[in-house]
C-alpha cells in the first residue's frame, strides 16, 4: 500500500532541489491515507470511503526567503509539475510582498529546523479490513446490533467501525542540519565552505549517512560524524565495504564490551579503518595503547577505548603518541 509515494519520491527530491536554488529553506510534505467506515442502523447499512476507493493523497510545499513564507498545497503531483509549482510559490511570495502597506517591513523569520520524517501509522487490527471485506464487516456489525437490541431496556442501537491508515514523508533541504548541534554543525558548514561544490559535498555526506543508517538502529551526532569521515576519505575505497567494516567492528564491540562501548566509537573506528594500517599492526597497537592509558596514565576504560581508536591512526611511534596525547589531556 502507498506505492504511489515511493514512485514520486525522486520527483519530490527534484522539486525541493529546484526550490532550494531560490530559497534558503524548502520542503515538501507528502501524505497518503487509506480510510473506510461501516455503519449498521435500523434504517440500513452504509459504507463511507475517504477519497477515491478509500485512498487520498495530498502535498504541501513550503519555502522561506528569510522574511516571508510561501506555501502551496495540492492533491496530485508529477515531475512535469515542478516548473508550475515553483512559479506558483514565486508569484505568491511576490503578491504577499506587494500587499504590505508602504513603510511596513516584515520581521525576519527564522528558518525552520524540520526533523527528517517518515511516518506510517494504522489503527490496530487483527485482520486487515481490506482483506476481510465489506460484507464480512457489515455482517459482524449486524450481529452486534441484533444482540444489543435484544437486551432489555434497549430500544434501538447503531454500530459503526472505522479504519484509517496513513503514510507521510518530508523532503527538506535543511532537515539534515536539524540533527546537528554546536561544533559538529560548524564543522560541516566549514567543510562545505571549502569544498569545490558545497551542494555536492552535503549531498555526498547525506548519501553516505543514509547508507550508514539504512536498516540499522543508529542515528545522531556520531553517525553523522562517521559519515563525514568516510566521505572525506579520498582513497580508492569502496564506501559500502568501509561502512560494512565499521558496523561490524562497532557491533562486535557492543557485544563483547558493552560497558565500554559508546556511540562515539563508530567515528573512531572509521578513522582507524581508513588509516591504511594492516589489521595485525592495528591489533598490536590497540592492546599496547589501551593498556598504557589505563595502567600508566590512569584513564577510565571507556576514555581509554575511545582514545585508543584515534591514536592508532597516527604514524608516530606509540610512546611518542601516548606522551603527546596525555600531555595535552592534562594541560
Amino acid at each position: 500500500m502507498f506505492e504511489r509515494l515511493d514512485e514520486i519520491k525522486p520527483a519530490l527530491k527534484k522539486l525541493v532541489t529546484a526550490l532550494k536554488a531560490e530559497y534558503p529553506y524548502a520542503s515538501v510534505l507528502a501524505s497518503e491515507t487509506d480510510e473506510r467506515a461501516w455503519r449498521i442502523s435500523k434504517t440500513g447499512a452504509s459504507i463511507d470511503a475517504g477519497g477515491e476507493l478509500g485512498a487520498d493523497s495530498g502535498f504541501v510545499v513550503r519555502v522561506f526567503d528569510g522574511t516571508g513564507c510561501g506555501e502551496y498545497s495540492f492533491n496530485s503531483f508529477s515531475e512535469e509539475m515542478i516548473p508550475a509549482v515553483c512559479e506558483r510559490i514565486r508569484r505568491d511570495l511576490q503578491d504577499a510582498a506587494k500587499a504590505l502597506p508602504e513603510g511596513i517591513r516584515p520581521l525576519p523569520t527564522a528558518l525552520p529546523k524540520d526533523e527528517p520524517a517518515v511516518l506510517k501509522k494504522e489503527t490496530a487490527f487483527k485482520v486487515h479490513p481490506r482483506e476481510l471485506g465489506d460484507e464480512a464487516i457489515l455482517k459482524k456489525l449486524r450481529e452486534i446490533r441484533e444482540e444489543g437490541v435484544r437486551k432489555e431496556g434497549i430500544l434501538d442501537m447503531a454500530c459503526r467501525a472505522e479504519y484509517l491508515s496513513c503514510r507521510k514523508i518530508l523532503q527538506s533541504k535543511t532537515a539534515f542540519f536539524s540533527n546537528l548541534r554546536g561544533v559538529l554543525q560548524s564543522l560541516l558548514l566549514l567543510k562545505m565552505s571549502i569544498a569545490e561544490d558545497s551542494e555536492s559535498y552535503i549531498d555526498g555526506v547525506i548519501e553516505t549517512y543514509d547508507m550508514l543508517t539504512k536498516d540499522n538502529d543508529i542515528s545522531g551526532l556520531f553517525s553523522i560524524l562517521t559519515a563525514i569521515i568516510i566521505f572525506d576519505d579520498h582513497g580508492n575505497k569502496d564506501t559500502n565495504a568501509v561502512i560494512a567494516q565499521v558496523l561490524d567492528m562497532f557491533n562486535e564491540g557492543k557485544e563483547t564490551n558493552p560497558e565500554m562501548s559508546h556511540n562515539s566509537d563508530m567515528a573512531y573506528i572509521a578513522l582507524m579503518l581508513l588509516s591504511g594500517k594492516a589489521d595485525l599492526k592495528i591489533e598490536e597497537e590497540k592492546k599496547l595503547i589501551f593498556n598504557d592509558l589505563i595502567n600508566a596514565f590512569h584513564l577510565s576504560p571507556d576514555a581509554a577505548q575511545a582514545s585508543t581508536l584515534v591514536l592508532i591512526t597516527g604514524t608516530k611511534p606509540v610512546e611518542e603518541k601516548l606522551r603527546g596525547f596525555v600531555g595535552l589531556y592534562n594541560a
